[in-house]
């Protein structure tokens, strides 16, 4: 009979070499580098379609708002009207940064309406206390204009993380960047055109600049002002 080997059965009984254990340890680093990188990237790209939803989201919010006070602005002068003046500024690294200062109603504008209605609205870009890279697009809104003392205005900040606002004006011919009522015998724009360009939060991980700019978000719109159609029969609008 063949005795076994001593030597062969605790050879047999032995755990994983220290060889082996090195390899299966690598393996395990590797393959778990790769399953974090690809849940990491997954994140990172889920993430930024989440900001990019916001900012498409802000901009659709602002102009909501602009759109509704624009339909609401009166002519120029007269019992109900007021100044309309669009300025053509520039802010931060020379990026569009214009203001315009109008009267609106709180309400659809009729023949006989009341002067307390009426609110003027300052629109400018102010620097963001919080992230001064950017900007907070404000509505400097006055109410009670026939008060004797001038009231206060009221802040209203309707977006944020703006990086530049240009704003343009058609007189039925073409398109200008600027617009002062009093210089025009009183007259408004036909319409208002408003490019934004709002930063998304996934910004605020990006070093390279160039990398930032292929993220902002441009929103483009064009308002008419119906009161000004209505003063204007016959123009053609050209779009």
């Amino acid at each position: 009979m063949k005795k076994n080997n001593p030597y062969n059965v605790m050879r047999s009984r032995a755990g994983f070499t220290l060889l082996e254990l090195i390899l299966a340890m690598t393996v395990t680093a590797v393959v778990s580098a790769a399953l974090f990188t690809s849940l990491s990237g997954s994140f990172k790209t889920r993430k930024n379609a989440e900001d990019h939803l916001a900012g498409r989201a802000m901009a659709r919010h602002v102009i909501t708002i602009l759109r509704k006070d624009w339909l609401s602005i009166p002519p120029a002068g007269g019992r109900i009207g007021g100044v309309f003046i669009g300025e053509n500024e520039s802010g931060m690294n020379n990026a569009d940064a214009d203001t315009l200062t109008y009267i609106t109603a709180n309400q659809e504008l009729a023949s006989d309406q009341d002067l307390a209605d009426l609110r003027q609205i300052d629109l400018r870009l102010l620097r963001s206390n919080e992230d001064p890279d950017y900007y907070v697009l404000t509505r400097l809104v006055t109410g009670n204009l026939l008060a004797t003392t001038t009231p206060s205005p009221t802040a209203q900040v309707i977006a944020r993380r703006v990086v530049s606002m240009n704003l343009q004006y058609y007189d039925g011919g073409e398109w200008l960047d600027e617009w002062d009522s009093v210089d025009r015998d009183n007259e408004i724009p036909l319409a208002i055109e408003i490019v934004l360009v709002i930063a998304p939060e996934l910004n605020t991980e990006l070093v390279d600049d160039g990398e930032r700019e292929k993220s902002y978000l441009t929103s483009t719109q064009v308002v008419r002002l119906l009161l000004a159609e209505e003063t204007t029969e016959g123009v053609d609008l050209g779009f």
